[in-house]
């Protein structure tokens, strides 16, 4: 079996550090055969840790949309804004997604990919991949193992940035 083609749009945290990173893990299932990101210093560190040649290197993920099909599955990791519309015309080029959260911004726009999704046929899975980080799950190992004590309450607040 070939492994997974994948284009990455979006090389911030989640797309650079929590995604691709399994294409080195796993190279049997999972290949990253292009890259979309605005950040030029992150586009080249991306292309040159998975091996990527500058004609797979997109600007954007709008300049790689309109390009013909060149992967199996797209993982959109941009800002939260953008996913609908990106998500939208990726299903039109017949891509499957692994849509990083929010799936959109409003309900109209998440209406917009389930029903481009019913009418191209692609398939879009919402990933909340901090729930498998390594803190969080070395949270979840001291709260089962009884060593901080028993828990009566989370405040729970998700910091993406410095900010």
């Amino acid at each position: 079996m070939e492994p997974l083609k994948v284009a990455v749009l979006g090389c911030g945290m989640r797309g650079q550090f929590c995604y691709a990173p399994f294409s080195k893990q796993r190279p049997d299932l999972m290949k990253i055969v292009a890259i979309a990101e605005p950040d030029q210093n992150k586009r080249k560190e991306f292309a040159d840790t998975y091996g990527l040649k500058e004609s797979r290197c997109f600007l954007t993920a709008e300049d790689f949309l309109e390009h013909e099909k060149m992967a199996d599955v797209v993982f959109i990791c941009t800002q939260d804004s953008q996913h609908a519309s990106q998500a939208v015309k990726a299903l039109e080029l017949a891509y499957d997604i692994l849509l990083e959260k929010p799936a959109a911004t409003t309900l109209e726009d998440c209406e917009a990919i389930l029903a481009a999704s019913k009418k191209y046929g692609g398939r879009v899975a919402v990933c909340h991949v901090l729930r498998y980080t390594m803190f969080y799950q070395l949270l979840k190992f001291f709260i089962d193992s009884g060593r901080i004590g028993e828990v009566m309450s989370v405040d729970h607040l998700e910091q993406v940035g410095w900010w």
